[in-house]
């Protein structure tokens, strides 16, 4: 949840009319989404009805793809909603295990290279040979002050979340989660 989201909802969890509000506002949403998944089913039908080539085929393909985002930005909001509602009422959220996004950041990224050797340390920058290909000259930097990396073999940069997730395959979620292991020793779901 960002900062926005986390203001708006403490600027309205101590008023249950506004778990009203924001249940009339899904039940609102609910009959949007039920008309856009119900053009989205007539303009499924129109493209396979339509010819090869057709006008009548681009525009079916069109809306079809349209009508498909609309959906899902509608149910997004709803789910938004969902939440918001739920704490106006008071209900748990889940939010005891959240992980602390800017401690992970904080890690430093020689922690995670710490299986490699550097090449050369100028300052604030210390040269690796990439992890991430192989190379015989050291072209991956690491920023020490900015805590980032760039690799100028594969062209290649980003922060200590981004390196993880290239050097084990992991999604975002994963490598925060794993990260967070090394700030607190636990893990978090």
């Amino acid at each position: 949840m960002d900062n926005a989201e986390r203001e708006f909802v403490q600027s309205i969890i101590n008023d249950k009319s506004n778990a009203r509000m924001l249940f009339s506002a899904r039940k609102e949403w609910e009959e949007k989404l039920v008309w856009g998944k119900e053009k989205v089913r007539e303009m499924s039908l129109a493209l396979v009805e339509s010819k090869d080539g057709s006008w009548e085929k681009f525009c079916a393909t069109y809306f079809l793809n349209l009508f498909k985002k609309w959906v899902a930005e509608i149910e997004r909001h709803m789910s938004r909603l969902k939440f918001q509602r739920k704490v106006c009422l008071g209900k748990d959220v889940g939010m005891k295990n959240e992980i602390d996004l800017e401690a992970v950041k904080e890690i430093p990224i020689g922690e995670l290279l710490s299986e490699l050797t550097p090449v050369s340390n100028y300052g604030n920058r210390i040269k690796y040979l990439c992890p991430l290909h192989k190379e015989n000259t050291a072209s991956f930097v690491w920023y020490k002050d900015t805590n980032s990396w760039y690799c100028y073999g594969c062209g290649v940069g980003g922060s200590n979340i981004d390196i993880y997730m290239q050097l084990y395959n992991v999604d975002f979620k994963n490598a925060i989660n794993k990260l967070s292991v090394l700030l607190t020793g636990s893990h978090t779901t």
